[in-house]
């Protein structure tokens, strides 16, 4: 509910800036032409008379951040119209409008300092000098800017694969400028600076193998067992369909105490594992049932010199 209030208020004044930013193209002479009504003093009060004759550099403002936003907006539909609806294209989406994001900001903010009358060409003159001073400062800021653009165009992971970034596992929601987003299973966000990224294990890239152990008795036959998966596993596939490719019956994997360990594995897409997973150990356990296969039994063993009392 306060989610719902708080995107209710956040449209409401959108619309309530647009509203003012329309009626400042539509009255542009009345409210910033040298006859404009804010020229005037209202007032005895000095106090009042500034505030009042500020209104127009108030709409400016509200002008600015308005079209910079609609901007913004626009740019990232067009992106995303543009390139295809792939992973690849939604990772180079992300980073250009990621990159855009921030020319729109500084570009909205030179307009409003220029707005509330600061000098702006001499302020971009003087910033030369300043950005070999911050740039000095900034290497870890740039460094992740050219890891940005080089993970995005050598490919190495995209926006929607499922990786493992220093022992963090995830999906990548989004690759930015400055650093990348990966979303857990359980939905915690970690976020990552691009030039710390060193080593990555990109799950998505190949089918996963899906590995699925039975533990029968060893009173049961294992030939007549090896027969019954092998003759189910066509049934089994097709109520999963997530499973990339067909099923195979691998053979005995282990040998415990009472139990034989069979091995059944098929592949599927890494996003799909944990699902198909648990449909293929459903289909087994109900293929076990119908079929009558034991299951291990537990057994107790006694030392015979402890069963006499020594």
């Amino acid at each position: 509910m306060k989610k719902k209030e708080k995107n209710l208020k956040g449209t409401i004044l959108i619309f309530i800036m647009v509203l003012i930013t329309i009626a400042s193209f539509v009255f542009e002479l009345d409210i910033f032409g040298e006859n404009s009504v804010f020229n005037k003093s209202i007032s005895d009060n000095a106090a009042i008379n500034v505030v009042y004759n500020k209104i127009p550099v108030l709409i400016k403002t509200i002008q600015i951040i308005t079209i910079a936003w609609i901007v913004n907006k626009l740019v990232s539909f067009l992106l995303t119209k543009a390139l295809k609806n792939t992973k690849r294209g939604k990772t180079i989406t992300t980073l250009l409008a990621s990159f855009i994001k921030y020319l729109i900001a500084i570009v909205a903010i030179l307009y409003l300092l220029g707005a509330w009358g600061v000098d702006v060409e001499s302020l971009v003159t003087g910033m030369g000098i300043l950005a070999l001073i911050v740039g000095l400062g900034a290497q870890s800021l740039i460094a992740d800017i050219i890891a940005g653009i080089f993970i995005v165009f050598e490919g190495e992971f995209q926006v929607g694969d499922i990786v493992v970034i220093d022992g963090w596992q995830g999906t990548i929601s989004e690759i930015g400028i400055r650093t990348t987003k990966i979303v857990s299973i359980g939905g915690d966000v970690k976020i990552v600076n691009n030039s710390q990224i060193s080593s990555v294990v990109n799950l998505s890239e190949k089918l996963s193998a899906v590995a699925c152990e039975i533990d029968i008795d060893y009173g049961e036959d294992l030939e007549k067992v090896e027969r019954i998966i092998k003759d189910n596993l066509d049934d089994i596939r097709t109520r999963i369909p997530k499973i990339a490719t067909m099923l195979s019956y691998i053979g005995v994997t282990g040998l415990g105490v009472n139990y034989m360990t069979l091995l059944v594995v098929g592949d599927c897409e890494q996003v799909n594992y944990d699902e198909v997973k648990m449909s293929l150990l459903r289909e087994l356990k109900l293929m076990i049932d119908r079929n009558g296969i034991q299951k291990p039994k537990p057994r107790m063993y006694f030392n015979q010199d402890e069963r006499v009392g020594r």
